[in-house]
């Protein structure tokens, strides 16, 4: 199943070091980027970068090794209730 596919694939990848989960950390809490309400750490990520705001090109490299459905993926702060980041 699609399911199991994704699992799978998200097994595969190695985990994230301590310092780069502080770095992403650092990125959430990081107004500059503006505000991750609905998004995801790398649609966050795009956005700044569209915006020409120059993200941390770091922060891409790390986000280019988390599966989408990771945690990892997600804003420390999103989905929290009353929180808005």
């Amino acid at each position: 199943s699609e399911a199991a596919a994704a699992a799978a694939a998200a097994a595969a990848l190695p985990p994230l070091t301590t310092a780069e989960e502080k770095e992403l950390k650092a990125f959430d809490l990081d107004s500059t980027y503006g505000p991750c309400l609905g998004l995801t750490r790398l649609e966050r990520f795009l956005r700044a970068e569209k915006l020409q705001i120059n993200p941390p090109p770091s922060v891409r490299e790390i986000l280019h090794r988390v599966h989408p459905t990771s945690p990892s993926a997600q804003a420390i702060l999103s989905g929290k209730p009353g929180v808005v980041c």
